[in-house]
């Protein structure tokens, strides 16, 4: 019986790996080729600022509020932009794409 309990529970471990690498491999994760394409998009240059340093890779819409990784939801941002728009705490995923989008001159178009 204890031999059976804990085949169970490597079982039930190795499949909670399984599912925890597998989710992540579907989440935030970027490939290569996106990262290609979105880097020749966007002139390797920040869509806030247009500064060509400390550039990351940024989800438009947050993967924690449904996006995806697709070049469509990608964008370049430095650093720095990355970690203020980071800041904003919108309940509306629009309002946050809209300032990713128009950046620096979101005060004029709102």
């Amino acid at each position: 019986m204890k031999k059976v309990l804990r085949l169970k529970k490597r079982h039930l471990i190795v499949l909670l790996l399984l599912v925890s690498i597998c989710g992540f491999s579907q989440s935030r994760y970027i490939s290569t080729t996106t990262k290609k394409i979105v880097f020749t998009r966007d002139g390797g240059v920040c869509q806030c600022c247009g500064s060509s340093e400390n550039i990351e890779y940024d989800h438009i819409i947050p993967y924690s509020c449904g996006g995806s990784s697709d070049v469509s939801n990608i964008q370049l941002l430095c650093m720095k932009c990355n970690v203020l728009l980071g800041a904003f705490e919108l309940q509306d995923v629009e309002i946050l794409k809209y300032l990713k989008k128009y950046g620096k001159d979101y005060g004029s178009k709102i």
